[in-house]
């Protein structure tokens, strides 16, 4: 999952740089160093990334990864709540729970 979410940051930063800077991380024209420190900016873990993680082309797979773990996340915790009973509709008011 771990995995996943990360992925998921470092294409949606990818993404971030093509369609808003107008500087594809993919492009010859920018030194590996240069991508690196973009990405770093932006919050990327750049140390799990390899050159190729750079590529546009990946951006879609690792999007729809992460919607995949989400999503079986949420079914997840769903079953959870329903296994143990668990008041969905329960809200966090300072210190106390109230029921509305």
């Amino acid at each position: 999952m771990g995995r996943a979410f990360a992925d998921a940051d470092a294409a949606l930063a990818i993404l971030f740089c093509t369609q808003i800077l107008q500087k594809p991380l993919d492009s010859q024209h920018m030194s590996l160093n240069d991508r690196r420190t973009l990405l770093r900016e932006l919050g990327v873990d750049v140390d799990q990334l390899s050159v190729r993680d750079y590529s546009s082309k990946l951006v879609d797979t690792r999007i729809k990864r992460f919607c995949k773990v989400y999503k079986d996340l949420k079914q997840k915790t769903a079953d959870l709540k329903m296994e143990t009973g668990f008041d969905t509709h329960r809200r966090r008011s300072g210190n106390l729970i109230e029921t509305p």
